[in-house]
C-alpha cells in the first residue's frame, strides 16, 4: 500500500528541532506546519476509505454527518500527536540535570521525529483507511438493515494475519448485535480485516453462541482496549476519551483545559 509522505522539508525539520532545544517550541506553541500536515495524511485515508470527501456529500445527510465527526476527530487526534512528539522530543534535552549540546540533540530528536512521522503515521494511516471503509459499511448497513439484516467479519488469512482476526474471521451476527459495538475492525494496529453486509435473501446461519462467546472472552482479554469500538456507530477513527482512549490523549493534568481546545490549533472549516 503506498502510503502519502508527511510534506515537511529538511529546513523545517531543522527548524522544528532548534525550536524546542531553544524552548521556543513547546505545548503552548505547537509547529502548525506539522499539525496540518498529519491531519492532512489521515484526512485523506479516512476520505478514501469512505469512498469521497467531505464536499462529495450533500450537506446535512447521514454521510455528510459522519463524515464531518470523523474529519474533526483525525485534527483532534493530530493535534494531541503534535503535542505528544513535541513533548516527547523536549524530554531528550538532559541528561541528568545538564542539556546536551544541539548536535548530541539533533541526532536524539531526528530519530524521535521519523518515529513519529515515517513508522506511527504508516500505521494511523491505515487505522484511518479502515476505519473510513467500516465506518460507511456500518452507516450503510444501518440505513438499509431490513434488506441487509446480517453483517459477517471478514480477514485476509496470511501469514500477517492476527491471532485476534483469525478467530474473528466468518463470524456472522445481525446486524444490530452488540457484538458489531467492540468487533467492527480495525481490532488491531495494521488492520485488513472488514465487515460484509448479507442481503435478506442470502441468509446465513449467525455464528453458534458458544463460538461468539469463546471468540469474545479471547477478544476481551487479548484486543486493545483503543479498538473496542464502532468507528461507524461511535463516529470516531480514534477514541479520545475514557480509560480506553489513544495514548496521546493523555496528557498531563495541567494541560488538560488546553487539551480541550485542540491545544490551541485550529480545525478548518473547509478542506
Amino acid at each position: 500500500m503506498a502510503i502519502p509522505k508527511i510534506d515537511y522539508t529538511e529546513k523545517q525539520i531543522n527548524n522544528l528541532i532548534k525550536g524546542i532545544y531553544d524552548e521556543y517550541v513547546n505545548e503552548y506553541n505547537l509547529p502548525k506546519k506539522l499539525y496540518n500536515e498529519t491531519a492532512r495524511i489521515l484526512k485523506k485515508a479516512v476520505y478514501k476509505g469512505y469512498g469521497g470527501k467531505l464536499a462529495s456529500f450533500d450537506y446535512g445527510t447521514p454521510d455528510y454527518e459522519l463524515l464531518s465527526e470523523l474529519r474533526d476527530n483525525v485534527y483532534m487526534f493530530s493535534g494531541a500527536k503534535t503535542y505528544t512528539q513535541v513533548k516527547e522530543i523536549s524530554s531528550l534535552m538532559y541528561e541528568g540535570n545538564e542539556k546536551l549540546s544541539f548536535s548530541d540533540f539533533k541526532k536524539k530528536a531526528l530519530a524521535k521525529y521519523d518515529t513519529y512521522n515515517k513508522a506511527y503515521l504508516e500505521t494511523e494511516y491505515v487505522t484511518a483507511l479502515t476505519s473510513g471503509t467500516e465506518a460507511i459499511q456500518w452507516q450503510s448497513a444501518q440505513e438499509y438493515i431490513k434488506l441487509f439484516p446480517q453483517l459477517k467479519y471478514t480477514a485476509i488469512l496470511d501469514q500477517h494475519t492476527s491471532e485476534i482476526c483469525k478467530r474473528l474471521d466468518g463470524v456472522v451476527m445481525p446486524t444490530n448485535s452488540p457484538f458489531w459495538n467492540i468487533h467492527t475492525p480495525p481490532n488491531h494496529f495494521n488492520c485488513r480485516c472488514h465487515i460484509e453486509k448479507i442481503d435478506k435473501y442470502d441468509t446465513e446461519p449467525n455464528t453458534n453462541p458458544s463460538v461468539v462467546k469463546s471468540i469474545t472472552k479471547f477478544t476481551d482479554e487479548n484486543m486493545q482496549g483503543v479498538f473496542k469500538m464502532n468507528p461507524g456507530k461511535d463516529r470516531v477513527v480514534f477514541k479520545t476519551k475514557g480509560e480506553d482512549k489513544h495514548p496521546y490523549f493523555d496528557v498531563e493534568p495541567k494541560d488538560k483545559v488546553l487539551a480541550k481546545k485542540n491545544f490551541n490549533l485550529q480545525i478548518p472549516e473547509k478542506d
